[in-house]
């Protein structure tokens, strides 16, 4: 995953604090010994080395990873597909599956409220904020530092942003491949969706950004997704705005 992991947890004691951040980061280290194609030592990584990629010799976590990448590659006609070079890549996926099992240690505690984040791109907010009805997030401009494109609001959900980045010395930066071309998605948009489910989120904004937004999910198929697309110009000014209702 290999990105900042952010946890706030004002409904929990100062004491019990300390012993869920410390669950929450052996987990998400864990985790990342799973899904890692870098770190040598990750399963995915030895996964990806081995020659007949034997699927009941991995572990639960990279089997069910596995499972929902295929599943939701067929319900999104192909544009979230991990497998589709010769390497296997969970980057869109790790990160929301990562924070389901993070959630899943927040309820165990019996929390009322908490925030987490990785990376500010893949987000959960479980129940309101300590002074509001919900979780309000907003999505910044890569070209114009400290400039809002609008906010969600978050409660018991889960906010996931795919785009590009900015730099004034390197300009524009895009890392995510159409699978079905084989060629960077340069596009100048980010692709916001809300989500009751942290993996859904992650993979339909990745989806619908590798499509160049020519695909959009469908409510029928994912009812608790909402979907904003967001263009911009060169100069950092909104060109359209896109809501899958």
């Amino acid at each position: 995953m290999n990105t900042r992991f952010n946890l706030v947890l004002p409904s929990a004691d100062f004491e019990d604090s300390e012993e869920i951040a410390e669950e929450v980061k052996n987990e998400v280290l864990r985790l990342e010994k799973v899904f890692s194609r870098f770190d040598s030592q990750a399963e995915l990584y030895k996964f990806n080395k081995s020659r007949e990629k034997d699927l009941s010799s991995v572990s639960g976590d990279l089997s069910k990873a596995l499972k929902i990448s295929a599943e939701y590659s067929e319900l999104t006609e192909g544009y979230f597909n991990p497998s589709y070079s010769s390497e296997t890549d969970l980057g869109g996926l790790g990160k929301g599956f990562a924070l389901e099992e993070v959630k899943k240690i927040l309820l165990d505690y019996s929390l009322s409220r908490a925030f987490i984040s990785f990376g500010e791109s893949s987000i959960y907010a479980l129940g309101t904020h300590p002074h509001g009805d919900c979780w309000e997030i907003a999505v910044c401009n890569p070209f114009r530092e400290n400039e809002s494109l609008g906010s969600f609001k978050l409660l018991n959900s889960s906010l996931s942003v795919s785009g590009f980045s900015f730099s004034k010395n390197a300009g524009c930066s895009y890392h995510l491949v159409d699978p079905n071309t084989g060629r960077l998605a340069k596009n100048n948009m980010l692709v916001c969706v809300l989500s009751e489910s942290c993996i859904e989120s992650e993979v339909l904004s990745t989806a619908v950004y590798a499509s160049s937004a020519e695909w959009l999910p469908e409510k029928r198929v994912f009812p608790s997704a909402e979907t904003a697309v967001i263009e911009l110009n060169g100069n950092g000014e909104i060109i359209r705005k896109h809501y899958v209702e």
